[in-house]
């Protein structure tokens, strides 16, 4: 959306991410592409998707998100929340206020 998405991560989570520079070079990206300077494709997950024998009418990307935003809904978390998380904001000025 052409906006910043920030996301505040436990220290476990951090954790975790400071992990991956030892796979990835540490560069700018957590998953970096065949060029270490650009991100991966829009392309990439649907291609995992893919390889481990999900078919399109099975699984895709938004497909997933939406997923969980589904499941957290059921289990009762803060919807607020879990909007904010997966980078969705309230268009309408009242109820973004």
């Amino acid at each position: 959306m052409r906006t910043p998405h920030l996301v505040p991560l436990s220290d476990q989570v951090v954790n975790l991410l400071e992990g991956l520079k030892e796979y990835t070079g540490g560069g700018r990206y957590l998953f970096p592409g065949r060029a270490a300077d650009k991100p991966i494709s829009d392309m990439a997950f649907t291609a995992a998707f893919r390889y481990l024998g999900y078919s399109s009418d099975q699984i895709c990307p938004h497909g997933f998100r939406a997923m969980a935003s589904t499941m957290l809904n059921e289990r009762g978390y803060n919807s607020d929340w879990i909007e904010r998380q997966l980078a969705h904001s309230e268009r309408s000025g009242v109820r973004a206020a």
